[in-house]
């Protein structure tokens, strides 16, 4: 296995790779206790006595992590791990992968940080205190947000997103196919490697899976394989729209997804400034599903804000009715 280098684990920790490089660099930290321990190492040293005295320990545990991300926390544990993840960065990075991946990878594997003993004394906690001190809440910039979407019953969802529902497309098979294309389907996705999803052809159907670019251009192909979903090694472009079919061989038949009557396969890569707008919402307001849905239905993620929404109860279900309208 290739180490990181360390001016890739410093972009790492600054948040200045692209989306793709920022999750392979994820990837690769999961599995590698060594390259973890240098993430650690540079530069979290002068952090260490004030995260001890704040916290009790230099960094959160995987359970404390998972916990504070599946919102499992007792209001007590949780307000601790609040305090750390202010003031660790490496935790804080952890939290936001784990928040953003949750939904398309499995979860990432134990890890097992260098805990360093360190002497704890009263200097530590006066640099902690005044750290508190002088730390100013930001304005809410989302104050009011759902009492105005709850009364339009409706959200501005960005136009992009909206044309990807058009019919006109050159990917399609020449019948109605016999299988159905899950997702990505007009919508936006967070992921510069989304996950594709279909239904099966046949018990013994080897799918290959073609994306296209909007000027009809191939950006990947898989390989023929047998599962029913599939992530493509390499990142697409944020920002850009892409179209994708599959195409089913059961002996000598060949079905294509989409099939001639069936909507174009089109989904857009949301921005990294977009993803890292909504990763902060989801750690600042992890409990409030409605004030998500509403964010991830306004950059596009209709995926998204439909599970958001469908977790509101009842105070979403109008929102959450509009939002799946939006793509019939």
């Amino acid at each position: 296995m290739e180490h990181l280098k360390p001016d890739q684990i410093d972009a790492f920790r600054g948040r200045t790779l692209s989306a793709g490089a920022l999750l392979d660099a994820s990837r690769h930290l999961k599995q590698c206790p060594e390259c973890r321990a240098s993430l650690v190492a540079r530069g979290s040293a002068a952090q260490m006595p004030a995260l001890l005295a704040a916290t009790g320990n230099p960094h959160l545990s995987y359970e404390e992590l998972e916990g504070y991300v599946d919102r499992r926390l007792s209001a007590g544990a949780r307000g601790r791990v609040v305090t750390h993840l202010e003031l660790c960065a490496d935790c804080r990075n952890e939290a936001d992968d784990l928040g953003r991946f949750r939904q398309e990878f499995q979860p990432p594997r134990r890890r097992q940080l260098k805990r360093w003993p360190v002497a704890i004394g009263i200097a530590a906690a006066l640099v902690v205190i005044g750290i508190l001190v002088k730390q100013q809440a930001p304005p809410d910039q989302y104050a009011g947000l759902v009492d105005r979407t709850l009364a339009a019953g409706r959200m501005d969802v960005p136009a992009g997103v909206m044309a990807l529902r058009g019919s006109g497309s050159l990917l399609r098979g020449e019948g109605g196919a016999t299988f159905q294309l899950k997702s990505p389907l007009a919508t936006a996705v967070l992921s510069a490697q989304p996950e594709f999803a279909w239904s099966a052809a046949a018990p013994s159907a080897r799918y290959t899976i073609s994306i296209y670019d909007e000027s009809h251009q191939r950006a990947d192909q898989s390989a023929p394989i047998e599962e029913t979903h599939w992530t493509p090694l390499k990142p697409l472009v944020t920002g850009r729209v892409y179209e994708w079919q599959v195409r089913a061989q059961t002996g000598d038949t060949t079905l294509i997804a989409p099939g001639a009557g069936g909507p174009a396969a089109r989904f857009l890569i949301v921005d990294a400034a977009e993803v890292k707008r909504l990763t902060e919402a989801s750690l600042k307001f992890p409990e409030d599903r409605l004030l998500l849905g509403i964010l991830y239905a306004q950059a596009g993620a209709l995926d998204e804000a439909e599970g958001h929404l469908a977790e509101a109860g009842t105070k979403g279900l109008a929102l959450l009715t509009f939002v799946r309208s939006l793509r019939q």
